[in-house]
């Protein structure tokens, strides 16, 4: 354990050429020449303070707080506010219209609201475009009520896609740059920020919890460790995560991402496929990882898990010889998507229930053990429902996944890429919604189009499994 451990903390924090050539994390914890080891250590509480204090000028007399993003810089922030049950922090992952609305209807008061963009890039698509129909809201007079987080050298690209003067503070409390998304939660902004304010910015119960989860990183560490090492030799990817009742629907999708995007198509033969649950169940072909911590703090049980299952891929990886920070794949539907224009969407055709079952029957294969449904709209909880229930009754054998896109693309098409075990079935809607009050119908538009094109794009490039 030591010397694994003892190599993961010595690439921590340093630029490439500074790890010893002997220390695999410098070929598995880089992207190219990019560092992504910054998660690895918790940062001080002082820094965590000072970040957090540098937010409070703009979030003086403000009420009501909108965190937008993709895949991590949104999934951690949906956990916290399903775990804290918040009613003025709110987050928004969606570019249909209906997303939208839903979360400008619950805003009581504009002037007392704050967007908060997230984007370690500062360009992220659906970011930029969700951003923009926001600031719409507000007209003139919109840089008084957004703050973006980026990571350091981003400013730049914000200037030049019409944001300068838009105040905006590093992801990282340290101010660098060498943490990706999917690792941004807890140890940055992207999770203390909401966790601050859904804790009605008190500092003093954040850095009771913060110290607390502190007091167990070794423990959490030797944990998985020893739950790495155990599966390190089995044949496929295949992980139930077992998580308390309470955060399990909220948190799934960040796990989901963590896994699949860190793991998936990323060596010959490895299937990966996760799932989160509460309790064991039959999938006895699943590796069951379980963290038990004794804290009575919902909080500090939630930053225990993310950092051990962080913690496990890293040590599994190193097993398995695969670089765990990157997701090369995911530029090949970007691509596809790129040289499309919103005419060329052609082969969507509607259909009710009974030709999708016909036309999923036809396509299915012996391999196909899973079936995941992607819905590239904001659906009901019932049309979730209803559609579980569907593919349940007519593909008992299958394990059935839902998911929604474009969120999908940020956490699982990296696995998807080169997934032989599962048929992926995309799910657009015969017409969008183009309401929402204060709103310019031509950013509605351009955002369901472009969500539309982000699925045709997927299907094209996932065409034989789809």
């Amino acid at each position: 354990m030591e010397r694994i451990i003892e190599q993961l903390w010595n690439a921590s924090g340093k630029d490439k050429a500074e790890v010893s050539p002997g220390n695999l994390f410098k070929t598995i914890g880089f992207d190219g020449d990019k560092a992504r080891l910054g998660w690895v250590l918790p940062p001080p509480w002082r820094l965590v303070e000072e970040s957090l204090r540098s937010c409070l000028g703009l979030m003086k007399n403000k009420k009501e707080f909108i965190f937008v993003g993709m895949g991590g810089s949104a999934n951690g922030i949906k956990t916290i506010i399903s775990l804290k049950n918040t009613k003025n922090v709110h987050c928004l992952d969606s570019l249909d219209p209906e997303a939208v609305a839903e979360v400008v209807s619950k805003i009581k008061n504009l002037k007392n609201t704050v967007i908060i963009p997230i984007s370690k890039s500062g360009t992220t698509e659906e970011t930029q475009l969700i951003a923009y129909t926001l600031r719409d809201l507000f007209k003139k007079n919109a840089g008084k009520n957004f703050l973006w987080l980026v990571d350091k050298g981003s400013s730049s690209k914000l200037d030049s896609l019409g944001w300068r003067g838009f105040k905006r503070l590093s992801i990282q409390v340290d101010g660098l740059s060498d943490v990706g998304g999917r690792f941004s939660s807890p140890h940055t902004l992207i999770f203390f920020l909401p966790l601050f304010l859904a804790m009605e910015r008190d500092f003093s119960k954040l850095k009771k919890a913060y110290e607390q989860y502190i007091s167990l990183t070794d423990k959490i560490v030797k944990k998985a460790f020893d739950d790495a090492s155990r599966y390190s030799k089995r044949k496929n990817a295949y992980f139930s995560i077992i998580v308390p009742s309470n955060i399990r629907e909220s948190f799934a999708t960040w796990v989901t991402q963590l896994f699949q995007e860190s793991i998936g198509s990323k060596k010959t033969g490895l299937s990966v496929k996760t799932l989160v649950l509460s309790k064991k169940n039959k999938y006895d072909s699943f590796g069951f990882l379980n963290l038990n911590i004794e804290s009575k703090s919902l909080i500090v049980k939630l930053m225990a898990q993310m950092y051990y299952l962080q913690n496990f891929v890293a040590i599994y990886s190193y097993y398995k010889k695969i670089n765990f920070v990157n997701q090369p794949c995911v530029e090949k539907y970007k691509k596809t998507m790129k040289a499309l224009s919103f005419n060329d969407i052609t082969e969507i055709r509607s259909c009710d229930y009974k030709s999708l079952i016909g036309a999923v029957t036809k396509k299915i294969k012996i391999q196909h053990k899973f079936i995941e449904i992607i819905l590239y709209f904001h659906p009901k909880s019932s049309e979730i429902s209803a559609i579980g229930k569907l593919f349940k009754k007519y593909f008992p054998n299958r394990r059935i996944f839902i998911f929604i896109g474009s969120d999908w693309n940020h956490h699982s098409y990296q696995a998807a890429y080169q997934d032989k075990e599962s048929l992926y079935v995309l799910l657009l809607k015969d017409g969008y919604s183009l309401f929402c009050p204060g709103v310019d119908r031509k950013y509605l538009t351009r955002n369901y189009q472009t969500l539309r094109l982000i699925g045709y794009a997927t299907y094209l490039t996932l065409k034989k499994n789809a």
